[in-house]
């Protein structure tokens, strides 16, 4: 009985393997036109985009969610390797600052390949050599005012800041869709090229998250009265959600009737799924108000909040509550 016992092992072995395989895959898309950087104007300090601005690359064919996302700059080459910045931008929103303000004072040239699960980070002054290294920011060159650092906001079209600084910030979102990647050189009278840029994106067995998120919770509870002047306003969410999207933009407080947003500071709360809303001054005794999470509120996937799945479009959450006399 053992050499038929034997064979049924080697059968389940080599259909889990098979399993695996077809379970994740790994797909490489490219661009290989050259990317421009532009040596700049002497007498300023702003940075200068690279051309194109952005360089794109159209992800499609792929049914599941990013596992792991890795990203090659093709012979990139400049000559004061400190003043290169690169932002790499999903097709959900997320972003990544990758490389920043690196190879101090040195030219450099050569494949850089760009995986969170690398083994070492680009050097920060000393010379830059191809490989494959963890996404890296480092700090500018200073010496002589030779050298600016990355921009907290990189230039339009690109989103604002911040940004994240691994690529992992991508992963479980959908790969489809285009993949943008802006490149700044942010001190003039040096330039260079990267000729092409490619992404490895691996997908999982697990689908992805298409699933918006809504509000589950709030304090005050909707037509609440009696309220203390001094309260907070929160929200709980349904999951967990895009800190970078929890903002005073998204989260906002009204005096009811009016279109005038109260001073206040937001926050969230990851283990809790909570945004907070900390008026600046204390709530007018007897005055009505309306609390509003906007649909530009997103979950980790990428996905916008949807009040109310039931009805056409997207629909925020509003709610009102007035304070004690």
């Amino acid at each position: 009985m053992r050499r038929p016992l034997l064979l049924s092992s080697m059968m389940v072995l080599a259909l889990l393997l098979a399993s695996a395989v077809a379970l994740a895959a790994t797909t490489t898309f490219e661009n290989s036109s050259p990317i421009h950087m532009d040596w700049g104007d002497p007498d300023s300090s702003e940075p200068a985009a690279a051309s194109p601005y952005p360089s794109e690359i159209d992800v499609s064919g792929l049914s599941t969610c990013i596992q792991d996302v890795n990203l090659t700059l093709k012979g990139i080459n400049h000559t004061f390797a400190d003043d290169v910045d690169v932002l790499v931008v999903g097709p959900q929103g997320q972003s990544a600052l990758v490389m920043s303000d690196l190879g101090g004072r040195t030219g450099f040239s050569g494949d850089i390949a760009l995986d969170d699960e690398a083994t070492g980070y680009l050097p920060d002054s000393d010379p830059i050599t191809a490989g494959t290294y963890k996404p890296t920011q480092g700090t500018a060159s200073l010496v002589a005012g030779e050298g600016y650092p990355a921009p907290a906001d990189f230039l339009s079209p690109a989103p604002a800041g911040p940004y994240d600084t691994q690529l992992s910030v991508f992963d479980g979102t959908d790969p489809n869709g285009t993949w943008y990647l802006y490149v700044l050189d942010d001190t003039p009278e040096d330039g260079g090229n990267i000729n092409g840029w490619s992404l490895e994106i691996t997908t999982a067995e697990t689908p992805c998250d298409t699933t918006a998120p809504k509000v589950i919770s709030t304090s005050p509870k909707a037509d609440a009265t009696e309220v203390a002047p001094t309260a907070n306003v929160r929200a709980t969410f349904s999951e967990g959600m895009d800190s970078k999207t929890i903002d005073g933009t998204t989260f906002q407080l009204f005096k009811k009737g009016t279109t005038t947003q109260i001073p206040a500071q937001v926050s969230y709360n990851a283990d809790t799924n909570t945004a907070k809303l900390d008026p600046t001054n204390n709530l007018r005794r007897g005055v009505a108000y309306k609390a509003v999470v906007t649909t530009w509120a997103k979950d980790v996937a990428g996905n916008r909040l949807d009040q109310d799945g039931s009805t056409s479009g997207l629909q925020q959450m509003r709610w009102f509550f007035r304070v004690d006399d």
